[in-house]
């Protein structure tokens, strides 16, 4: 679960908060269980503060009810709606799973430096070279390849170190 983010209307429903407060800290623990202003450390920067703790939850909770009856009912609703008793899984675990590369025309590994690159080629036409981002390799480029591979000669490379491409002692670096 990534966080429960409690805000309430302190007019007429602190009393009903602080019973689901204390039932939410007691199924997910303190650190996942956020109540408004009441979690936010003295001499910290309001909104950053909350921008913080609001971005990292997958539940905001918005109480506005006069007795824990009313209050329960919202929370109830909100629960039926968010899927019931699954907790919201932390985003990088819901991400979709990674593509894979298309049967490669050519593929092999280049020598530089010292080391070895891997690389593939896909498609013919005017050449298009796609290079990843820093801790990934060139399968997650799998569904642009696909797109492109019928009117370009695609190429794609793990950079030093990562994917299939070894990587010597110096440090990670993505100078070309």
């Amino acid at each position: 679960m990534s966080g429960v983010f409690i805000s309430y209307r302190r007019s007429d429903s602190p009393d009903a908060t602080g019973r689901i407060y204390d039932r939410l800290v007691a199924g997910f623990g303190k650190a996942q269980v956020f109540k408004d202003v009441d979690s936010i450390p003295l001499r910290q920067d309001f909104r950053g503060h909350l921008n913080d703790i609001v971005g990292n939850c997958g539940v905001i909770l918005a109480i506005m009810a006069s007795s824990v009856r009313r209050a329960f009912v919202c929370v109830l609703a909100l629960w039926a709606i968010g899927g019931g008793a699954q907790a919201a899984a932390p985003q990088w675990l819901a991400l979709p799973p990674t593509p894979t590369l298309p049967k490669a025309a050519a593929s092999g590994y280049a020598p530089v430096d010292g080391i070895k690159i891997w690389y593939a080629e896909f498609g013919r036409g005017p050449p298009v070279i796609l290079l990843h981002g820093g801790l990934a390799n060139a399968d997650y480029w799998g569904n642009q390849v696909r797109a492109l591979e019928g009117r370009y000669r695609v190429v794609v490379v793990d950079s030093r170190g990562h994917g299939r491409s070894t990587r010597d002692t110096a440090p990670f670096g993505y100078d070309l």
